[in-house]
């Protein structure tokens, strides 16, 4: 009886050793999976300022370059309507096209300017109609309406 009794007492004491293993590795991967837990925050916790600093640089590079391109636009534009007035408007280039396209047909058609002979009822006055007069006549109310629209704006 005592043998058993000496195994009775082995065997509770390997059980009893056994617990305490588990109970101990048990506390130990506890352990384990808190440091895991709070490291993950932490990095969570460090990536967030991080990403929104990146979203933050990456709108106002996007903002910079819609501003780039806007003022871009607007000087192209306006640099397009000063040259516009500069060679003297719409107006101003489609009288001078059509004088120009005059004068290269006279100069190609080897036509004369004065006609050899003038039919007219005019007695040699001005504003007897002729096509060159016209022409000149375009061309001064052309450069008198020029000054009024210059103080118009």
């Amino acid at each position: 009886m005592a043998e058993q009794q000496t195994r009775i007492t082995a065997s509770a004491l390997a059980i009893q050793v056994r617990e305490n293993d588990g109970k101990a590795q048990l506390a130990q991967t506890r352990q384990e999976s808190e440091s895991i837990m709070v490291t993950a925050k932490a990095n969570a916790e460090k990536t967030r300022p991080e990403g929104i600093g990146e979203g933050d640089r990456i709108r106002a590079i996007g903002l910079a370059d819609a501003d780039r391109i806007k003022a871009t636009g607007l000087a192209q534009a306006e640099a397009t309507d000063k040259r516009v007035k500069a060679y003297g408007g719409p107006q101003y280039q489609l009288n001078s096209q059509v004088l120009m396209r005059f004068a290269e047909a006279i100069e190609k058609g080897k036509l004369p300017i004065v006609p050899n002979l003038m039919v007219g009822g005019s007695n040699g006055q001005l504003g007897s109609g002729g096509l060159v007069e016209m022409m000149l006549a375009m061309l001064v109310a052309d450069k008198m309406d020029k000054p009024k629209q210059q103080d118009a704006t």
